[in-house]
């Protein structure tokens, strides 16, 4: 090696090791001249305190003079394989389990691909040796008329999770947070009946309390999943949670029976009624029907697991999914059921601190890349919205004509070709698709598929759609193949949310 290359890898050392020293537990390639904006970057756990009772901490994050726009955290140094994410100021973060001291450490990213060096923050995490919990069920009455009692948990911090069961066996229960008090329903059938609850604190350790209560019969027990009415009443849906829902009405309720025999319905006496709590209505078969709001309303609406309202982007989309006669699809509800949904909106998938004025999923930047509008979702009035033609399409969003052929970009979609040319086979991968719930069948008809509550496309087995009258009157025939590559078999969970009544709970989709 020759003198000036020796002294140049001297002076390279230098100005890493004294000019910008970085933390010496991680070593990632950067550029020395970048490092400089993220000098001042650095993670603080919980404001600076050094000790927590609980696993949950608040990070707060400060990026320098760098325009960073995402960043990645982690409880392990090694940070290299964890996803970026977008930048934040502040997160709600988990620590590992187990007392002792947490690091944290993070990196960030800059707009122009400049990747800090790892930051890290400790903080000791204090469980408490003996945790407090305490279980009870109904206030610790001996018996009830309802299978639906309250659970009520006392617990002392840093115990953070529990699982209720209605048997000591917790393999399929989920984890929630600790919750003072839950609606729990119990088996059917009189006598005894007992409740478990596993706890789990910020340690991982473990600790089951159980209380039994007796059910004492008051005439005729429902079960679970009973379609149920009583004199001059409404219809009802008895759940597993062990409330009735009503079907708010009869057009919803044929959303769930196409060929319902009402000679299946129980029938009760007003004052049997009377004893079962009532709940939310049912909302219609998610996946297979429309739905709007008043008979006054144009705004149309897929419905998915959990009430929740998936908009359109188009008048194209719904007939690209349900073809020219979607609007046979569409069923008309009451406007005050509204208030039981949620609206999924096109901007979730939006980074934090974009905006999108529209609504459209698009954020301003892309829009004012593209010449498109943040204020219309269709810039150009050509019947598809900007995210189509982005996205979807390769279209221009500001252009009617994409190629110039004297037709409407909207307009050769609909007869059946690609705005810029070529035909329209199959709807192109990755852009438009149904809604979580809906039953499509296989483009040569020899199959059915469902797209799951999580949104992937899983084969539903021959067993289940052959056996279950509830399918056949409410499959979609897509009238554009639907790219099928490798899917997974339904599971139990997707079962739940083709065969019955949902709605959303800790965040997750659970059968009512």
């Amino acid at each position: 090696m020759q003198k000036n290359q020796v002294f140049q890898l001297v002076l390279a050392i230098f100005f890493v090791t004294v000019l910008f020293p970085v933390a010496s537990f991680a070593v990632v390639p950067f550029d020395l001249q970048s490092q400089g904006v993220f000098r001042s970057a650095r993670v603080t756990i919980n404001g600076g305190d050094t000790r927590t009772r609980t696993r949950s901490v608040v990070l707060s994050f400060t990026k320098g003079t760098a325009d960073v726009e995402s960043m990645r955290i982690a409880n392990s140094p090694e940070i290299g394989n964890v996803s970026w994410q977008p930048y934040s100021s502040r997160k709600e973060w988990f620590l590992d389990f187990g007392r002792g001291e947490k690091v944290v450490y993070v990196q960030f990213r800059s707009t122009n691909g400049d990747i800090s060096t790892t930051f890290s923050d400790a903080i000791i995490l204090d469980v408490d040796p003996q945790p407090f919990i305490e279980m009870t069920v109904n206030d610790g009455d001996d018996s009830t008329f309802d299978r639906t009692v309250t659970v009520s948990s006392t617990v002392s911090e840093g115990v953070e999770h529990m699982q209720i069961s209605n048997s000591s066996d917790f393999s399929d229960v989920p984890w929630l947070p600790v919750q003072e008090s839950l609606r729990w329903s119990l088996p059917t059938g009189e006598g005894k009946k007992t409740v478990y609850v596993r706890y789990r604190d910020a340690q991982g350790r473990t600790f089951i309390k159980k209380q039994s209560i007796i059910v004492v019969p008051f005439g005729q027990l429902l079960e679970a999943g009973d379609i149920v009415t009583s004199p001059g009443d409404s219809i009802y849906y008895y759940g597993f949670d062990g409330e009735l829902h009503d079907y708010p009405s009869l057009a919803v309720f044929h959303t769930w029976f196409d060929d319902f025999d009402f000679g299946d319905i129980v029938y009760v006496s007003n004052v049997e009624l009377s004893q079962y709590p009532v709940g939310e209505s049912v909302s219609p078969r998610p996946g297979s029907w429309l739905v709007r709001f008043g008979v006054d309303s144009q705004e149309v609406f897929a419905v998915e697991p959990g009430y929740v309202l998936r908009p359109f982007l188009s008048e194209i989309e719904k007939e690209l999914l349900y073809g020219l006669d979607w609007k046979k699809r569409v069923i008309t509800i009451n406007q005050a059921e509204r208030v039981h949904y949620t609206l999924r909106s096109f901007s979730e998938a939006i980074a934090s601190g974009a905006t999108d004025e529209d609504g459209d999923g698009l954020d301003s930047d892309l829009e004012r890349r593209y010449g498109s509008s943040d204020t219309k979702v269709d810039s150009d009035g050509d019947g598809l919205s900007d995210l189509e033609e982005i996205r979807f399409l390769s279209s221009d969003p500001g252009v009617v004509d994409s190629n110039g052929n004297g037709i409407a970009d909207g307009a050769m979609v609909r007869s059946g070709k690609l705005p810029t040319g070529g035909a329209l086979t199959t709807l192109p991968e990755h852009t438009y698709s149904y809604a979580r719930g809906t039953v499509v069948s296989n483009p040569d008809g020899k199959g059915l598929y469902f797209f799951s509550s999580d949104g992937k496309l899983r084969a539903m087995s021959s067993q289940i759609y052959r056996t279950d009258p509830t399918v056949s009157g409410f499959i979609v025939y897509p009238p554009y193949p639907i790219l099928i590559g490798r899917t997974s078999t339904m599971s139990r969970d997707d079962g739940y949310t083709y065969a019955y009544p949902t709605r959303y709970r800790q965040g997750k989709i659970e059968r009512l």
